[in-house]
């Protein structure tokens, strides 16, 4: 695995990792809104 340098390098890196390891599921990265304003990347493993 190569250097991480971003937030979204660190984001894209663990969904590529989920898909390697669990290649019969659907892996998504959401974005979440939370109710006090607060932005945050989530992960959904649907099998």
């Amino acid at each position: 695995m190569g250097q991480i340098k971003t937030f979204n390098d660190f984001v894209f890196s663990v969904k590529n990792a989920l898909v390697k390891e669990f290649p019969d599921c659907q892996v998504e990265i959401i974005p979440v809104t939370k109710n006090n304003g607060v932005h945050l990347q989530g992960v959904n493993v649907k099998p």
